[in-house]
């Protein structure tokens, strides 16, 4: 059982990554703690049970996390009474359900198995650290596993400014420069999958506002949570206050569980003790600004995105300042003080409208008129009150970073997997919000979202119908059969085949040639209908996928348009000073996208004081193909052929370095 909000896709991915499908005993008794109220003990493992069951309601999911979340905190002195701890072991259960907030897959995984069910996993192998005295010992069978943080398949190329200075610039340096330039984009180009990291005075300020310079890199991925943006706008209005309150209980919760982590080394276990590292992502960045009425690829867009960014990172750190209060900074924050202070210090003012430069391109200036006026000063506020408690307290947590999921909406409706197998198509619930709070009544929204989604039959569809159809030779079973394949196909095209229909229908009931069905070919243009009878019949049933030409004012139509890579790049310029961790966002590219426009990105990123770019394009000769349907021994010589060629090509890239370094007074480093 599972919320009835929860759309196809959602309900599959919980079932896949969260619940317990075996091994969990069919009845549990639970511990007795005189000083732990009855609903927060644990449960204690019996004889071995004949027979084992699994999770099966959401809710028993929900009821782990939280119970094992706030029995820790109770026991580690996180509430003063015991209503406190039942308020977030509710408020938890809730925001869970309604997805505000999704705990990292280790935890939706693992976390509160031994505290529902009385089992745990065999650790043996790993670390953990003890909470009350900070000793690190073998984990225990309540932790839960950590995983390593993501490296990426892109392999960096770090660019001193003083090359793009001199690309980019009108001086006698840039003939001399242009040829090294060009092999570097060429050879990212080509790979596809490409990290180019601007080196120099660009990326020591990222890393001062990242925090990266004070308490460095751990191979462990902190412990952390998602939350929704998209679900805290309500009639076209960012909740700014639940917001806060989200991001307060987020901070909390991640903040105990860390103390449930086992890192595969010493040295893990003792960085995640030190600096106590913690991760917010938020996620549906674009959704939660078309609800709100506003473009992605605005100054208002990007000023909103910002002030969110901004308000959720403030937030955070005042919450772990105020842990730090009660509990005790991290072992971590003192030898870091400064450059934390300073950090804290800087976002403080770019909140304020400060431009901070350091002999390169700046970041973003915060632009505080293009957004709503009070979720700017709930931003700025939250700045200056998260800079002086960090400075009363320190920090709970020396990590603290917020990171971001910043693309553009450029599909409105999808195609989702159902729990049962197959996959359907869904309507974005943003565009009906966004219509909605831009004043469009139900009938112009509905006539709207039809020209989107399409009408889902062909029954009166232009040209190609069921009464044209009929005349063709179609029985009604056929018809039903093609109306059961548009539910998942991506065309009307294919739902027209010999696979839906049957072979010998095809051939005696609508007369059509074998070489006709082959794969590849076209049924509906053998039946006679004409491509723009196809393209019409398909605007009909499965809808545009734009309100390009739907009746709303121009004004309008670009809070439904998306946005391309430049948009994407824009928009993470905006975001990323008001963010606690380097950018890693990946900008997908089409496959039409050429060398010169490649560069032409490259430079955008860097004249608008991004620290680097990664991005991956389709089709690139380098690139790895996504390749769902083989396995893992079918894959494994691609996989191997494909890297040894990137890394022929980061070879040629640094080659090209070595080679023009005396030609150019420009450092470029490769990583």
């Amino acid at each position: 059982m599972v919320p009835s909000t929860w759309s196809d896709d959602t309900c599959a991915a919980f079932d896949r990554e969260a619940a317990r499908h075996h091994g969990l005993p069919p009845q549990v008794a639970r511990m007795q703690h005189a000083d732990m109220p009855d609903w927060l003990n644990g449960a204690v493992s019996e004889a071995a049970a004949s027979e084992t069951v699994g999770e099966t309601a959401a809710t028993q999911v929900f009821d782990r996390i939280a119970g094992a979340w706030t029995c820790l905190g109770w026991q580690l002195g996180y509430f003063e009474t015991e209503s406190d701890a039942r308020a977030f072991f509710d408020e938890l259960r809730h925001l869970m359900c309604r997805r505000l907030i999704l705990p990292d897959r280790p935890e939706l995984a693992g976390a509160g198995i031994a505290w529902a069910y009385g089992i745990g996993s065999d650790l043996e192998d790993m670390f953990a650290v003890d909470p009350g005295s900070g000793m690190i010992g073998r984990a225990g069978p309540a932790c839960v596993p950590q995983h390593d943080a993501e490296a990426g398949a892109a392999q960096p190329i770090a660019v001193n400014d003083g090359l793009l200075s001199l690309v980019l610039g009108d001086n006698p340096g840039r003939t001399r420069a242009l040829p090294l330039w060009r092999r570097i984009v060429t050879a990212s180009w080509q790979m596809g999958h490409a990290a180019v990291r601007f080196a120099g005075a660009t990326a020591p300020l990222a890393q001062v506002l990242s925090e990266e310079g004070a308490v460095g890199q751990f191979s462990a991925a902190p412990a952390g949570m998602t939350i929704d943006l998209a679900a805290l706008v309500c009639d076209g209005r960012l909740l700014i206050d639940d917001l806060v309150h989200v991001g307060r209980l987020a901070t909390i919760a991640s903040d105990i569980a860390l103390m449930m982590r086992a890192y595969g080394s010493r040295r893990d276990a003792a960085a995640g003790w030190a600096f106590r590292p913690l991760g917010l992502s938020a996620a549906n960045v674009a959704p939660a600004l078309m609800a709100q009425g506003i473009a992605y690829d605005s100054a208002a867009g990007r000023a909103t995105a910002a002030a969110m960014f901004a308000l959720l990172g403030a937030t955070a750190h005042a919450t772990s300042a105020e842990l730090a209060g009660e509990l005790g900074a991290c072992p971590g924050f003192a030898p870091n003080r400064d450059a934390i202070l300073s950090a804290a210090g800087r976002r403080r003012r770019l909140m304020s409208g400060v431009t901070l430069r350091n002999g390169a391109p700046a970041p973003q200036r915060f632009d505080a008129g293009a957004c709503d006026q009070a979720l700017a000063d709930s931003a700025r506020a939250a700045w200056n009150d998260a800079a002086v408690a960090i400075e009363r307290d320190g920090l709970r947590n020396a990590t603290l970073m917020i990171d971001a999921q910043l693309a553009p909406l450029n599909n409105l409706t999808r195609f989702e997997r159902l729990p049962g197998g197959g996959f359907g198509r869904t309507l974005e619930p943003a565009a009906a919000r966004g219509l909605a709070v831009l004043g469009y009544d139900e009938a112009a929204t509905a006539d709207a979202l039809v020209r989107l989604a399409g009408h889902g039959t062909l029954a009166d569809a232009p040209a190609i119908n069921h009464d044209s159809l009929r005349a063709r030779g179609f029985t009604q079973a056929a018809l039903a059969a093609i109306e059961d394949a548009l539910l998942s196909a991506l065309h009307i095209r294919f739902a027209f085949n010999r696979w839906v229909l049957g072979y010998d229908f095809c051939v005696s009931g609508l007369g059509l040639k074998p070489e006709a069905l082959d794969d590849g070919s076209d049924m509906l243009l053998a039946l006679g209908f004409e491509h723009d009878d196809i393209a019409a019949a398909n605007a009909y049933a499965m809808g545009e996928n734009s309100l390009d030409d739907a009746a709303i004012a121009p004004a309008h139509k670009p809070v439904f348009a998306g946005g391309g890579a430049p948009a994407h790049i824009r928009m993470l310029a905006a975001v990323q000073p008001f963010v606690c961790a380097p950018l890693s966002e990946t900008v997908a590219l089409g496959t039409n996208y050429t060398v010169e426009e490649c560069g032409r990105l490259l430079a955008l990123a860097w004249r608008l004081g991004l620290s680097g770019l990664t991005f991956r394009r389709d089709g690139a000769p380098l690139a790895q193909p996504e390749l769902p349907g083989l396995s893992p021994e079918r894959i494994r010589p691609r996989e191997a052929m494909l890297r040894s060629a990137n890394e022929t090509m980061h070879r040629s890239a640094m080659d090209a370095v070595r080679g023009a370094a005396s030609a150019s007074s420009a450092d470029v480093v490769v990583q």
